[in-house]
Protein backbone atom coordinates (compact mmCIF):
# COMPACT_ATOMS: atom_id res chain seq x y z
CA UNK A 1 0.00 0.00 0.00
CA UNK A 2 2.62 2.39 1.09
CA UNK A 3 4.21 1.57 -2.46
CA UNK A 4 1.50 3.04 -4.91
CA UNK A 5 0.93 -1.28 -4.78
CA UNK A 6 4.26 -1.61 -7.05
CA UNK A 7 5.60 -5.47 -6.69
CA UNK A 8 9.19 -4.15 -6.99
CA UNK A 9 8.82 -1.44 -4.87
CA UNK A 10 7.65 -2.63 -1.98
CA UNK A 11 10.03 -6.12 -2.81
CA UNK A 12 13.24 -3.72 -2.23
CA UNK A 13 11.77 -1.82 0.38
CA UNK A 14 11.26 -5.36 2.26
CA UNK A 15 14.37 -6.95 0.67
CA UNK A 16 12.97 -9.77 -0.67
CA UNK A 17 12.28 -10.99 -4.71
CA UNK A 18 9.28 -9.90 -5.63
CA UNK A 19 7.85 -13.28 -5.64
CA UNK A 20 8.28 -13.47 -2.49
CA UNK A 21 5.67 -10.47 -1.80
CA UNK A 22 3.27 -11.80 -4.53
CA UNK A 23 3.51 -14.79 -2.91
CA UNK A 24 3.05 -13.11 1.02
CA UNK A 25 -0.10 -11.47 -0.80
CA UNK A 26 -1.69 -14.62 -1.84
CA UNK A 27 -1.49 -15.75 1.19
CA UNK A 28 -2.97 -13.00 3.29
CA UNK A 29 -5.92 -12.49 0.53
CA UNK A 30 -6.70 -16.79 1.18
CA UNK A 31 -6.05 -15.92 5.14
CA UNK A 32 -8.55 -13.19 5.24
CA UNK A 33 -10.74 -14.49 2.69
CA UNK A 34 -11.15 -11.30 0.66
CA UNK A 35 -8.97 -10.68 -2.73
CA UNK A 36 -6.58 -8.22 -2.99
CA UNK A 37 -7.95 -6.19 -6.21
CA UNK A 38 -9.83 -4.26 -3.62
CA UNK A 39 -11.07 -0.56 -3.64
CA UNK A 40 -8.55 2.09 -2.30
CA UNK A 41 -11.28 2.22 0.57
CA UNK A 42 -10.95 -1.40 1.29
CA UNK A 43 -6.61 -0.48 1.64
CA UNK A 44 -7.31 2.11 4.14
CA UNK A 45 -9.91 0.03 6.30
CA UNK A 46 -7.35 -2.84 6.01
CA UNK A 47 -4.41 -0.12 7.06
CA UNK A 48 -6.19 1.13 9.90
CA UNK A 49 -7.23 -2.76 11.11
CA UNK A 50 -3.60 -3.69 11.19
CA UNK A 51 -2.53 -0.02 13.16
CA UNK A 52 -5.53 -1.28 15.60
CA UNK A 53 -4.40 -4.78 15.40
CA UNK A 54 -0.94 -3.77 16.19
CA UNK A 55 -1.38 -1.43 18.92
CA UNK A 56 -3.72 -4.01 21.22
CA UNK A 57 -1.02 -6.33 21.39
Amino acid sequence: MDHGRRLDHTATALHVRPNTVRYRLGRLAEIIGVPLNVTPTMLETLRWWWALHIWLE
